[in-house]
């Protein structure tokens, strides 16, 4: 893993599918919604219906509307940045993430949900010292691009919000 930033990034609005669910949740084969919802992104191809796409290729997953911290339930939103809303086509949602400072933590390159998974891992291992700041739990989100376009060998950008 490497770690970049702070950066700044002005407010970005992401329309796509989501779902509300918990870490805990997730750590158990029977009640995960995140493959479901993975899953369901690319069956009903998804990112093809999302208009006004601002990095057309690239997902983005956005963690967003914390109840507290990685403890918490939060909602998670596959989707693509977009320029505008305009038509929001029925069935998708749309959230605006506000304007933050952010660290960047690239992942290892490897399958798709070990790689995802071993990072969250480390994350939430980090503290303010290492992330140059305290998470904000406001909007945080995955990157996938052209590195992650093999899903046996892909490398994501995890953006995590911080004060």
């Amino acid at each position: 893993m490497t770690l970049q930033g702070p950066i700044h990034k002005d407010a970005l609005t992401v329309v796509g599918i989501e779902t509300r669910t918990t870490n805990s949740d997730e750590s158990r084969g029977e009640t995960a919604r995140i493959p479901g919802l993975w899953q369901r992104f690319f069956q009903e191809n998804i990112r093809n219906t999302i208009p006004n796409q601002v990095q057309p290729g690239s997902i983005l997953a956005v963690y967003t509307d914390y109840e507290s911290d990685e403890h918490g339930p939060y909602t998670l939103l596959i989707g693509c940045e977009v320029s505008s809303l305009g038509d929001l086509p029925e069935g998708l949602s749309a959230r605006v993430l506000p304007e933050s400072g952010y660290m960047i933590y690239t992942t290892r390159t490897g399958p798709v949900a070990s790689v995802i998974g071993q990072a969250w891992r480390e994350i939430w291992q980090l503290g303010p010292e290492q992330l140059g700041g305290r998470r904000r739990y406001s909007a945080d989100f995955e990157l996938y691009d052209e590195r992650s376009s093999d899903p046996q060998q892909t490398t994501v950008d995890i953006y995590l919000s911080i004060t």
